[in-house]
């Protein structure tokens, strides 16, 4: 399946629906004062230009299928990442 995905990339729905969950929940990662001045905190902090996590956002919103895709495919050592499965034993109920 990594290996998929490293050499065939992603499609179209993949990349609309992904811009949906980052760019749509947005809000929700601003949405108290607290939120808001962790995130400049974080950007002072991190030696980030203000607004930065906006200019992400922006830069999310313009990616094209063929940008992405490219990315991926540059980035062989993707498919040489190791990744578990974590499952609840129900046979062991103790």
């Amino acid at each position: 399946m990594v290996n998929e995905f490293v050499n065939e990339g992603i499609t179209q729905k993949e990349l609309d629906d992904t811009k949906k969950f980052l760019l749509g929940s947005e809000p929700l990662r601003t949405e108290t004062l607290s939120q808001r001045l962790n995130r400049a905190f974080e950007e002072f902090y991190y030696g980030r230009p203000l607004g930065f996590n906006k200019e992400q956002l922006e830069k999310i919103e313009k990616v094209t299928l063929e940008e992405m895709n490219t990315f991926i495919k540059a980035h062989k050592e993707l498919a040489d990442l190791t990744f578990s499965i974590v499952t609840k034993d129900v046979k062991n109920k103790n």
